[in-house]
């Protein structure tokens, strides 16, 4: 009977481990991406009356891995063109934040796919 109760035991606790790292590895984990702004959307408006920009961008990873990601940005002006970005990107929210960094800044495999990306 002890046994059985200590195998129960372990068997949940490695069954919530896994759910976290799970959890985290989809909600929590952010990885940054590079990208670089191309375009200059038109302004949209919510149905609040917030304004925003919405761009449809392509991001890369310091090994050069892109992804297609959609983001909304609720400001006055649009972002700079041929701004380079470094995002924070989490798999389930996609990016969660962001800032300008100077082209130098961007790593030699992501800034030859976001050129070749144009």
């Amino acid at each position: 009977m002890k046994k059985i109760f200590i195998t129960l035991t372990l068997a949940l606790a490695s069954l919530f481990v896994m759910s976290g790292c799970q959890f985290y590895d989809r909600e929590l984990k952010k990885e940054v991406y590079y990208t670089k702004i191309t375009t200059t959307p038109e302004k949209q408006t919510d149905k609040d009356g917030s304004s925003y920009f919405e761009y449809n961008q392509v991001f890369v990873n310091k090994n050069g891995e892109k992804i297609d990601l959609e983001m909304k940005e609720y400001r006055n002006k649009p972002l700079k063109k041929d701004a380079y970005l470094k995002a924070k990107v989490t798999k389930s929210d996609g990016v969660k934040s962001w800032e300008e960094v100077e082209k130098s800044k961007v790593p030699d495999k992501a800034l030859d796919v976001i050129e070749k990306s144009k």
